[in-house]
């Protein structure tokens, strides 16, 4: 194959129309794509108008998560389009190591949201293809949405055709609805459910409907249900299990209003958050979030059993032999000697005792003062009955101190959390807990408790939130005992674009880097949070300072941890064998 400006062709994908090559562009001096239609297509004029329509489509979006086309072009009947060329691995091809982690997927569907939200805004295209195999990763870890080869205006014909002939414009397992019932008329919405089949597949590492032969699969996204995700891995927490759930409704009016929406939710569940939802109670999803009664599942599981009767021959030996077996057991149990009577069992019964009312002693000074009378014997109280009993606490005290006890677990729980960065784990605690019904003062304690997690597991963490202060300024940071100044340029996602000054004889030069939090040790960090002068500060620095066995630190920490300092202190009780105040 060769195509005028471009060498060192090696084919790299294929697809139902196209071949796809990895050239290298010797104009530019770039390696790029190059999309070449199939011979056997070339010579069909309807074939060649869908394709010069997709190079269209895709050239007309300019966006940094949508694979960008350069040029389309037509050399001796061979049509092709040039396009970037993305050197990473595909989502399809990171699956094969098994599921992903349910933040990153968050991520993925956010930069896919984003790229479908500027395609429906900007020529009212839809993707109609939205799968792993379509998102890409760049380099430097950019997510870039490819194949935009379904992309249709909303005026394009059904799929019905495309079924007759068992000949399918996309993959079915992440198929809307609508598409599978030959809708004519798709919108943006189509792309939300493919979306979200695509992050249900990434989450749990389970293609959805794998089971099923390609046409039973149209029919389950209308009809079927997927387990969900927690059910398979119980650590994914609820948020992104109620967004997918969400983008996954049957009917595409009960899905997200816009993109907007769906990006605005994916941020919190980024952020750690539960979603609130507001479905009507007749909204069906592929992926269910409510536990099935039982009977329910037993519901078209039935089947009818037909009996088939036992020769007779069989029947009546058989009945012989239980009569006989049945004889001897009564005959045994007749001739059994008489069981000796059992003393009395102690009632274990734990009685309250009785609640003696008692008359309220008054001075007969107190009275005689009233009555004018100044000479009059004090009056002694009747002894009380049952006095030497003692007074039961009252069923609300039992009720208090239960609870301090569960509060007492669960800042445990939470503390092991926060120290080991487990803000997922956390917040799933947090969920367990809310199911009980608990005293107002409890749930003042827990919802306390969830605001300082989300404000340490989001992007407003006190680390991020510190260095954003020093954005556009010179700073030094120590990296593994080393000393780099450098200008902080953005912060995003625990990671910090810089510029380090460098000097080469008399002069300094700005070299572009990016630092991530993850590279800095526990006392750098610490030391870059400054003065603990917040709670949420005072909690970042006892994680760090306890992971690093900083005791001495993390023990001044705690005493400004708000609802976990206690926890706090007896964890390193714990570690240390010796009481803080020691």
């Amino acid at each position: 194959m060769n195509i005028e400006g471009f060498d060192n062709l090696e084919q790299i994908g294929e697809g139902g129309m196209a071949v796809v090559w990895k050239a290298h562009q010797v104009s530019l001096e770039r390696d790029v794509a190059i999309k070449i239609l199939k011979a056997e297509l070339s010579a069909d004029p309807e074939e060649v108008a869908d394709f010069t329509r997709e190079a269209k489509a895709a050239a007309s979006l300019k966006h940094p998560n949508i694979i960008q086309v350069y040029d389309a072009a037509e050399q001796e009947g061979v049509y092709y389009f040039v396009m970037e060329y993305i050197a990473g691995q595909t989502a399809e091809q990171v699956l094969e190591n098994g599921p992903l982690h349910w933040k990153k997927v968050a991520q993925i569907g956010l930069a896919i949201a984003e790229a479908l939200d500027y395609a429906w805004n900007k020529a009212s295209l839809i993707h109609r293809d939205v799968k792993p195999s379509n998102i890409m990763f760049d380099d430097d870890g950019t997510i870039k949405l490819a194949d935009l080869g379904l992309a249709k205006r909303l005026d394009t014909d059904s799929l019905a055709e495309q079924i007759q002939i068992r000949k399918l414009e996309g993959t079915p397992n992440y198929m809307s609805p609508e598409q599978a019932r030959c809708k004519s008329k798709l919108d943006f919405r189509s792309d939300m459910y493919s979306l979200g089949a695509t992050m249900y597949h990434m989450v749990t590492g389970k293609l959805p409907f794998e089971e099923y032969e390609t046409m039973e699969v149209l029919d389950q996204h209308t009809k079927g249900h997927l387990p969900n995700p927690r059910d398979m891995l119980p650590l994914i927490p609820p948020g992104i299990c109620q967004l997918i759930s969400r983008l996954m409704m049957k009917d595409a009016d009960d899905r997200y209003a816009d993109w907007t929406e769906v990006i605005k939710e994916l941020k919190k569940v980024i952020a750690g958050r539960i979603l609130v939802t507001k479905q009507g109670k007749q909204a069906d999803s592929t992926v269910s979030l409510q536990k099935k009664k039982a009977s329910d599942e037993l519901v078209g599981k039935t089947k009818k059993v037909v009996k088939i009767p036992t020769p007779v021959w069989i029947r009546i030996p058989a009945w012989s032999i239980l009569t006989l077996f049945w004889g001897y057991i009564i005959i045994s149990i007749c001739n059994l000697p008489p069981v000796p009577s059992l003393p009395k069992p102690v009632s274990t019964e734990v009685r309250k005792p009785a609640i003696v009312a008692t008359t309220p002693v008054i001075k007969a000074s107190v009275i005689a003062h009233k009555n004018g009378q100044t000479d009059v014997k004090k009056t002694e109280p009747e002894p009380q009955k049952n006095n030497d009993q003692p007074k039961p606490a009252s069923d609300g005290m039992k009720a208090s101190d239960e609870e301090q006890l569960l509060l007492h677990s669960l800042k445990s729980k939470l503390a092991d959390s926060i120290i080991n960065q487990n803000y997922n784990d956390a917040l799933t605690y947090i969920t367990q807990e809310r199911q009980y019904s608990h005293s107002p003062n409890f749930e003042a304690e827990i919802s306390k408790m969830e605001e300082y997690v989300n404000t340490l597991s989001g992007k407003g963490n006190a680390l991020e939130i510190e260095m954003k202060k020093r954005i556009g300024q010179e700073t030094v940071i120590r990296i593994k005992g080393v000393e780099w100044p450098m200008i902080i340029r953005s912060i995003e996602d625990g990671s910090m674009k810089v510029d380090l000054k460098s000097k080469i004889g008399s002069e300094i030069k700005l070299r572009p880097g990016v630092l991530t939090f993850a590279q800095l040790d526990p006392a750098e960090c610490i030391r870059l949070l400054g003065s603990p002068d917040t709670e949420t500060k005072c909690i970042t620095i006892f994680a760090l300072s306890f992971k690093a066995k900083d005791y001495k630190t993390a023990l001044k920490a705690a005493e400004r941890c708000g609802p976990f300092s206690d926890a706090f202190k007896a964890r390193i009780e714990l570690e240390t064998g010796q009481s803080p105040q020691q």
